[in-house]
């Protein structure tokens, strides 16, 4: 069986069976059939991609949680095209999605710097189409998708700063607190009283940042 003509080799990149070893890590995958584009070289195809590749493949909405990109493997640059801008329109939805999650839990946000690039490549993309410029649509598409996924990811890891200040911030006034009832206990003085502020103190603001962190308008009336 010839696969050379109408077909594709991809090396899926980095899964995991309990080994970090490129023999463990990465497939050979080959697609092959009648529309596809032999590049004659090895590409590469994220785990993250199947999904995408099955969908604007058959033509089927994308998964909502996807955040895969639809590899062009097509002969025919239309498909591909209309493939990515449902890959793109999916994805954005997806940002938009967990930007509304952040907007939850906060007074106010800073949104994703390259948010309207992401627009103007979906309209773009449509004036490409409109003027039967695939390849140039299908490039911006790529880079437009690509931008939307770090968008995604955005805003997953939109309170990871605080978190992590948080954290620091916990344990430098446990060593603080440690510190300073050693030195009372030393000079025979009673620290108790220095515990129980302690302790107040750390229920009041664990209690507002937990509290607003799920309801806005609480929030609002503890911070004027």
């Amino acid at each position: 069986m010839n696969i050379q003509k109408n077909s594709i080799i991809v090396n899926v990149f980095k899964g995991s069976h309990g080994d970090g070893s490129t023999a463990e890590t990465e497939t050979p995958f080959v697609i092959w059939g009648h529309g596809i584009k032999s590049t004659g070289t090895m590409e590469r195809l994220h785990q993250v991609d199947f999904a995408a590749l099955l969908s604007g493949s058959l033509s089927v909405p994308y998964p909502t949680n996807s955040r895969g990109i639809f590899p062009s493997i097509w002969q025919n640059e239309s498909s591909v095209h209309g493939a990515l801008v449902a890959n793109l329109r999916q994805v954005r939805q997806l940002m938009l999605t967990k930007k509304k999650v952040v907007e939850g839990r906060w007074l106010d946000i800073t949104a994703f710097p390259a948010e309207v690039k992401v627009d103007a490549a979906l309209r773009e993309a449509q004036t490409f189409a409109s003027k039967s410029l695939h390849a140039e649509g299908i490039k911006s598409l790529n880079d437009a998708i690509r931008l939307t996924v770090d968008g995604v990811v955005y805003y997953e890891r939109y309170d990871e700063a605080l978190l992590k200040c948080l954290t620091v911030f916990t344990f430098l006034v446990w060593m603080l607190l440690l510190a300073t009832s050693c030195r009372l206990v030393f000079e025979g003085k009673e620290c108790n009283l220095i515990f129980r502020q302690y302790f107040i103190y750390t229920f009041f603001v664990s209690f507002i940042l937990t509290k607003g962190s799920h309801d806005k308008k609480f929030l609002k009336q503890t911070i004027p």
